[in-house]
């Protein structure tokens, strides 16, 4: 995690510092970008950088996991909205998720990022990909277990099955992006949707006897 002199910045001058982050970030992957050119488009010392960060790798991975901390808390809010319904929470939250992801214009900054996240783990120590039934206890407490055929203490491992398709599409998603934005958007909510309704509908045969 960033220091504590980082979080106390005003916040003008840490949006200029993850703002020339995210730029180079875009511009090559995590292994081959700069702290000088980071700094010469943020306007601070070198020296001041590492007084933010330990390295370029827990920079990278901070707004990674800033990013994706968006999702778990629209999670929490719509849990309740959704009357206590996880699979139609995790298909409202995480499809408009990969919505912005591939509109906001930043596909090529999570891409980078996002190959080269077990290098980052390496760097900081972190866990990238920490398993759900740990992010999101909040919502699997408030869970209505009478809309499941599962008995409580198994709701971890839906969420684990949810969390696995999106984390499997992200993937795919990054290692085929293509510029074609509308294509790529059509295809992997189409790949989701369908993921999201075997787990929520099944696949055997229901006159199969």
């Amino acid at each position: 995690m960033p220091s504590e002199t980082f979080f106390n910045l005003p916040e003008e001058k840490s949006y200029k510092i993850l703002k020339a982050a995210k730029r180079e970030f875009s511009r090559v992957p995590i292994s081959e970008a700069k702290v000088s050119n980071i700094v010469a488009e943020a306007g601070i010392a070198r020296g001041s950088f590492y007084v933010y960060f330990d390295s370029i790798e827990e920079l990278a991975f901070y707004m990674f996991k800033k990013a994706f901390d968006s999702p778990r808390i629209e999670m929490e809010e719509q849990i309740e909205a959704s009357h206590g319904d996880l699979i139609a929470t995790f298909k409202s939250v995480f499809r408009k998720y990969l919505i912005d992801v591939v509109e906001s214009g930043d596909i090529v900054f999570y891409r980078n990022v996002f190959i080269e996240l077990h290098s980052i783990k390496c760097h900081t120590h972190e866990k990238p990909h920490e398993k759900p039934r740990n992010q999101f206890d909040t919502v699997s407490a408030k869970t209505d277990m009478t809309l499941y055929d599962l008995p409580p203490e198994d709701i971890g491992y839906l969420g684990d099955l949810l969390f696995g398709v999106f984390m499997s599409i992200i993937r795919h998603l990054f290692m085929t992006y293509q510029t074609d934005e509308k294509w790529v958007l059509d295809k992997i909510l189409h790949e989701f949707d369908t993921k999201i309704a075997i787990i929520e509908n099944g696949a055997r045969n229901k006159e199969e006897k």
